[in-house]
């Protein structure tokens, strides 16, 4: 028969609580570690999904931008065909109201009757927008080599009509634009020279 004294259950017990305390410890330290593991993932995953989201919104506004600048209408330069009813030199601007008018066989007649044609481009959504509100099939603008503020200055009327174009259209397709108008102008014009101003001899003074 195995007899224990108070001190032997004693010192038991301090061994039990004792090992009960470390494997507390343990317990905790490794549910601490399976926390932070955790947390660890969590965050990584929620990381990625919000730069999915984001890359998502990216490509989604992108092509939203993209196709905002332009719509299917478009707008034709040119020069002013002069005849009975039209007798002002200038440049021609045309802007279709509805997608295609040109290309019909009847609207193509009269939009050739009005203008020589030397380059087109399609408008901004923008400019378009304008055009909803509108019945006529095309809305031209012309800028006349005879206005006060032009006085038969080919370079002033390009200028113009490029400065009209500014928020629009970009610095290089407005150069491609004046050098289109510029050469047809200079084509049926082979002794044009450009008129001295007073403007410009006191911009040069």
């Amino acid at each position: 028969m195995l007899f224990l004294t108070m001190k032997d259950i004693m010192s038991e017990m301090s061994a039990s609580i004792a090992f009960a305390h470390t494997l507390a410890f343990r317990g905790t330290r490794n549910f601490a570690r399976r926390l932070k593991t955790s947390a660890t993932i969590h965050k990584t995953t929620m990381n990625t999904l919000l730069n999915d989201q984001l890359a998502m919104l990216e490509v989604k506004h992108s092509s939203e931008k993209t196709a905002a600048k332009k719509s299917r209408l478009r707008v034709y330069y040119g020069w002013c065909k002069l005849g009975k009813i039209r007798k002002r030199e200038g440049i021609s601007i045309i802007y279709e109201n509805e997608e295609g008018v040109a290309d019909h066989h009847r609207m193509n007649r009269s939009f050739l009757s009005a203008q020589y044609n030397v380059c087109w481009r399609y408008q901004t959504e923008r400019e378009a927008k304008d055009a909803k509100q509108l019945n006529r099939i095309f809305t031209e603008y012309c800028v006349f080599m005879d206005d006060k503020h032009i006085a038969g200055s080919l370079e002033a009327a390009l200028r113009a009509n490029s400065l009209a174009d500014q928020y629009n259209v970009s610095p290089s397709e407005r150069k491609r634009i004046s050098d289109e108008l510029r050469k047809w102008y200079m084509s049926e014009h082979p002794d044009y020279r450009e008129p001295v101003r007073q403007l410009d001899l006191f911009e040069d003074t």
